[in-house]
């Protein structure tokens, strides 16, 4: 039994270290946070893990995606949707290809600057 409620503690410990959550935007209706330890550089993009909280519906997006720094582009590689009954859904984004990322004050631009700003080399 302490076997096991060793195991239980130590993965309830490695979770809380393997995400590293940062409120990018709180507008309510949406919050939006990037998980800083998932930043990387791959090739000549950054990997990035990042959620969407929707309060009201009671509802989160999880979303990985590759971000092109140089030509504020976007791509979307998986998206998770959890609903109000815990329940988890895959979304396909296999055609979604890059998208231009304006800028300006959105929420979205703003984790766009905020994971290109960490000077991943």
């Amino acid at each position: 039994m302490k076997k096991l409620l060793f195991l239980f503690f130590l993965s309830l410990s490695f979770n809380s270290y393997s995400q590293s959550w940062v409120l990018i935007s709180n507008e309510g209706d949406m919050i939006l946070f990037v998980d800083k330890s998932s930043i990387r550089k791959e090739s000549k993009h950054i990997f990035v893990s990042w959620k969407t909280e929707f309060p009201k519906l009671n509802g989160v997006v999880f979303q990985k995606s590759l971000l092109n720094c140089q030509e504020r582009e976007s791509s979307l590689i998986e998206m998770i949707v959890q609903e109000p009954s815990g329940n988890q859904k895959k979304l396909d984004t296999n055609n979604l290809g890059w998208e231009f990322v304006p800028k300006s004050n959105k929420p979205v631009s703003v984790f766009f600057d905020y994971v290109c700003s960490r000077g991943i080399k």
